[in-house]
């Protein structure tokens, strides 16, 4: 006889281990994810928005961008984890299904969820305890509301953790939250897709690299399987900190200015040192499968135990050659002209000269185009002379010469040799 052996998981102990190893901050970008997936799903982007108000009572997020179906609500917004069939678009931030329900229990207690769709509008209302006090049921009542335009998504979490609630009313974690939020959508910003935060409106960071005729980017384009892949690297202006690789999946950057072995500094090529300030380096991967992409779960580091990221290491390492080679070259064009060898400064000129570009407009893929390096041939002014003689000869040369060493005996002998026979 069987018995039956219920291994239904803990609510308790799933939601504990949903939102444990994720940060607040991350938790809060994941819902904007999801707003910038419907715009993009949408076929446009332009003049859409995420408005952001946090308090120490509440969060909210409002967008206009299409809002959620009914019928996604009911087949795979809302689950645990996403379905296999549910569907995905081109630049697809959202991977696993688990960032809205994640964020919304890791800052309160309380939330709900108003959609307006062109299909049909809905809400849905939870009281966590009231939730977790069902151990059967995963389930969650959604009510059916009359759509009002403009369609889009309302989030309200309004009883609020006590720690959350003191992190909303500090002036720091405000200003991490706005750095997170251009760090991980500064391409879509760029693209009119507008994210406001208190009222205020994120910024738009960019990545900036020398471009002209003379001087050039190196790059790469190429498709592993379903995963496109772009890897570009140029001179852009001297800073220590913003040198490095800048890594993309579908528009999110997960890595920003990364000088590690990671991204294959000291691993084939030269350790990241002052020299390589001007580097700046992007490599960004695009597909619809995101589980193709090599991101962490939380999208905010590399998996490079992933199979296409170590296949692009390798172009990475190959594309960023050239710009190191150009690097320490100027390093040795400024040490010449300094020493007087050389009067001309061709590299740093054709820096000068050049304009500051987006790295993301340059998209040549020529061969890597630099100013050359004027070889310096060094004159040899001295050269070493080294010789033995018996030891009672060389005490006496050196007393008569009064030398205090046997190096200077040999300068001595040599002098007279010099002034007298030449």
């Amino acid at each position: 006889m069987s018995t039956i052996i219920e291994a239904d998981p803990s609510k308790d102990f799933f939601i504990s281990m949903l939102t444990r190893d994720i940060s607040l901050i991350s938790s809060i970008v994941d819902l904007i994810d999801n707003s910038v997936d419907a715009a993009i799903s949408l076929g446009d982007i332009e003049n859409k928005f995420v408005k952001l108000n946090l308090t120490r009572n509440n969060f909210e997020l409002e967008d206009n961008c299409g809002g959620i179906s009914i019928e996604a609500a009911t087949t795979y917004a809302f689950k645990f984890g996403r379905p296999s069939n549910a569907p995905s678009t081109a630049l697809s931030i959202g991977r696993f299904g688990v960032g809205m329900k994640r964020a919304l229990f890791k800052m309160g207690k309380a939330f709900s969820i108003i959609s307006m769709h062109r299909d049909g509008s809905f809400n849905v209302s939870v009281d966590v305890d009231r939730w977790l006090e069902q151990p059967k049921n995963w389930s969650f009542e959604m009510d059916t509301i009359a759509t009002l335009e403009p369609y889009g998504t309302r989030i309200d979490v309004n009883v609020l953790h006590q720690s959350v609630a003191e992190s909303f009313g500090e002036d720091t974690f405000l200003r991490r939250l706005e750095d997170a939020i251009e760090k991980a959508h500064f391409i879509i910003l760029g693209k009119g897709f507008n994210i406001f935060l208190n009222n205020v409106k994120i910024g738009l960071k960019n990545i900036l690299v020398r471009a002209s005729d003379e001087l050039s980017i190196a790059s790469k384009n190429f498709q592993l399987g379903e995963v496109i892949v772009s890897v570009k690297a140029g001179i852009g202006e001297r800073d220590l900190h913003a040198g490095g690789w800048n890594v993309i999946c579908n528009g999110r950057l997960i890595e920003v200015s990364n000088k590690t072995q990671l991204t294959g500094w000291g691993d084939g090529v030269q350790a990241y040192h002052p020299d390589y300030a001007f580097f700046r380096g992007i490599v960004e991967f695009t597909s619809t499968n995101g589980d193709l992409l090599p991101w962490n779960t939380t999208k905010t580091g590399i998996d490079s135990d992933n199979s296409i990221y170590k296949s692009t290491l390798i172009e990475m390492k190959n594309v960023m050659r050239p710009v190191l080679a150009l690097l320490r070259d100027l390093v040795k064009e400024k040490e010449n002209h300094e020493s007087g060898l050389i009067d001309e400064t061709p590299i740093q000129d054709t820096i000068n000269n050049s304009s500051l570009k987006s790295i993301f407009d340059l998209n040549d893929y020529r061969p890597f185009v630099r100013p050359d390096f004027i070889e310096v041939k060094r004159q040899i002014v001295h050269g070493r002379i080294s010789y033995q003689k018996p030891i009672q000869d060389l005490e006496r040369v050196r007393e008569a010469l009064g030398a205090r060493s046997n190096k200077e005996v040999g300068e001595l002998t040599f002098d007279y040799y010099v002034d007298n026979e030449l």
